[in-house]
């Protein structure tokens, strides 16, 4: 799996100067316990983030977890449901796991794989 790519753009974006700053606020604000050494890893493509920290990471800055992990440039929460499309309604964590399992079926499916048809 490619290391998160974008923390560190996104974390100063947010204005989260320090990587020790951001580590303590993950933890403490958004409950997915994380160290100061982990986030200098993800910046520094030194490591591989546990999927709650993937997942808590793409929430808070409101992108997808493939724009995360440099699979996408498009880095919109949900790329799949723009301009007002069925689901717009939807909270931005539901958004989050929906644009998730879309992107699942498409690399199991892909185009022209299985047995699904695009309508």
């Amino acid at each position: 799996m490619r290391t998160l790519n974008r923390v560190k753009e996104l974390r100063v974006a947010k204005g989260h100067e320090s990587q020790r700053e951001f580590a303590n606020f993950v933890t403490n604000n958004l409950g997915c316990p994380v160290s100061y050494g982990t986030i200098n890893k993800l910046e520094n493509q030194n490591g591989n983030p546990t999927w709650e920290l993937l997942d808590t990471l793409a929430t808070y800055f409101q992108v997808s977890t493939d724009y995360l992990m440099g699979r996408t440039n498009k880095n919109l929460a949900v790329a799949a449901h723009v301009d007002e499309e069925p689901g717009d309604e939807l909270p931005p964590e539901a958004k989050i796991a929906v644009d998730t399992f879309y992107n699942k079926m498409r690399a199991l499916y892909g185009k022209n794989k299985g047995t699904v048809e695009n309508s």
